[in-house]
């Protein structure tokens, strides 16, 4: 493999990480619990995959996550913040 592409796995890695710890939390009862699912949803929305001008391909995929993360949870951003989304 080339530099670069070892470079973008390495870059990836912090937000791989994120998913990975959200998705064992949320997948270890068999019942999960709002007062566990929104944290998670805004920890990983407001910090691991907010947009830091790193590699545009790492770039593009948080954007594609967080977009479908806030659609499936209904959350909006408001302020550069995401919020629940109140009809």
């Amino acid at each position: 493999m080339k530099d670069e592409h070892w470079q973008l796995m390495e870059d990836s890695l912090p937000v791989l990480k994120a998913l990975k710890c959200a998705t064992t939390v949320l997948s270890s009862e068999t019942e999960v619990s709002i007062s566990s699912t929104y944290p998670i949803t805004f920890s990983l929305l407001n910090v691991h995959l907010k947009s830091d001008g790193g590699h545009p391909k790492i770039e593009a995929f948080k954007a594609k996550v967080r977009s479908q993360l806030a659609k499936r949870m209904k959350v909006c951003l408001l302020y550069n913040t995401y919020v629940f989304d109140v009809p």
